[in-house]
């Protein structure tokens, strides 16, 4: 059993515990976990299987929509996944806050451990409309589960790639 993970093109900029993903189609793979947020607001599960009430395995990207659509109806149906430690972990629906938004953590290696994965809290979008940094909202284009991620979205000049900090994003915030 392995956790989801969504693979993605860009580039992954980590500075003192922070994450930011810089979206561009021509960079290599970055590797994103989604972690569903347990009702008590401080576990939570990366899922790599839901088992519904009638023992149907839902893996993958349709999990994360299956758990949008279905999961108020189905309180019993399990989820299986992992800390963020990377141990096993099986929590029912009922025991997990199907609202929130995803936890995200990104690896460059998709066989890293899950404790390697870096929190990620913004995603770089290039625009060269953009005269430096601006946030922006989610593109239109953007799928489950990436869709649904605790995310801030900011449109950055390409120019600014070379010398880019994540210091920027807290100096621009609202």
């Amino acid at each position: 059993m392995y956790a989801y993970q969504q693979r993605v093109a860009g580039t992954l900029w980590v500075e003192a515990g922070r994450a930011a993903l810089w979206l561009e189609e021509t960079a290599g793979p970055v590797y994103l976990r989604f972690a569903l947020l347990a009702l008590d607001l401080e576990r939570q599960i990366v899922p790599a299987v839901v088992l519904d009430d009638w023992g149907k395995e839902i893996r993958g990207q349709e999990m994360f929509g299956w758990l949008r659509e279905n999961g108020p109806y189905f309180p019993r149906a399990e989820v299986f996944g992992f800390d963020l430690q990377g141990r096993p972990q099986q929590y029912f629906l009922k025991e997990l806050e199907l609202t929130a938004r995803y936890s995200c953590y990104a690896a460059a290696d998709p066989a890293a451990p899950l404790a390697a994965g870096a929190p990620l809290e913004a995603v770089l979008l290039p625009d060269d409309q953009v005269t430096g940094i601006a946030r922006t909202r989610r593109p239109a284009g953007i799928t489950l589960p990436l869709r649904h991620a605790q995310l801030t979205w900011w449109q950055v000049n390409p120019a600014l790639k070379p010398t880019f900090s994540l210091a920027l994003l807290r100096s621009n915030e609202d």
